[in-house]
């Protein structure tokens, strides 16, 4: 068994490519530290897509950012774990979990998809994981769709844990509070059979509703 390990905030910043990024504005390019090639997007980008499939697909936006959201986080969780192997010799499975948490919760701040935050508590004992985001750009860019909207973010929530579980886990939005200057946001992960449970809660019942339901399932 391999011994667990910690990351520094230097090493976290390095696997984003924060430490060296160069812009080259004749080029309209910008890469990171490794070479990769990054694009900026907008409110006005997300809201673009949302618009373009709700009028292509009706409500199946909703699946298919989802299933956008789920391919993203598969690619830029396979990434980090190949660029933590290439620079400390080890790659994401044999970290501690605070080090984990931390480096998720960095890269959704870093990255300007919002500020989150991972719980634990009901994990060992119940099989769900509890994810805060507060101002996600998803939700900003979207003021005006009534419930929860962030599928896209789902979907990657779903492909980071099912990396490091190692089993199939689905992501379900429960809540979405709107204020004029900011947003939060309530996430369950757990197994696919047991979020299929809670398709009649989201965005109508309590985050503590849904965890209960959840326990039952």
């Amino acid at each position: 068994m391999q011994k667990t390990q910690n990351l520094t905030q230097q090493s976290v910043m390095a696997l984003f490519g924060a430490l060296e990024t160069s812009y080259d504005i004749y080029g309209g390019v910008v890469r990171i530290e490794d070479r990769e090639r990054q694009v900026f997007i907008t409110t006005e980008t997300i809201y673009g897509l949302y618009k373009s499939l709700l009028d292509e697909a009706a409500d199946a936006w909703k699946i298919v950012l989802k299933t956008c959201g789920y391919m993203w986080g598969k690619r830029l969780i396979q990434r980090l774990d190949k660029n933590l192997d290439a620079q400390q010799e080890h790659g994401l499975a044999v970290l501690e979990v605070e080090s984990f948490i931390d480096l998720i919760q960095n890269y959704f701040a870093y990255h300007g998809w919002g500020r989150l935050t991972i719980n634990l508590d009901h994990a060992e004992s119940a099989g769900i994981i509890v994810l805060d985001l507060r101002d996600s750009i998803v939700t900003q860019a979207l003021p005006d769709t009534a419930g929860p909207v962030d599928f896209l973010i789902s979907g990657m929530l779903r492909a980071i844990f099912e990396f490091i579980a190692r089993r199939e886990l689905d992501c379900i939005q429960i809540t979405c509070n709107r204020k004029k200057t900011t947003s939060q946001c309530e996430f369950l992960v757990s197994a696919p059979q047991r979020i299929a449970t809670l398709g009649s809660v989201a965005g109508e019942g309590s985050l503590d509703d849904a965890i209960q339901k959840l326990r039952a399932a």
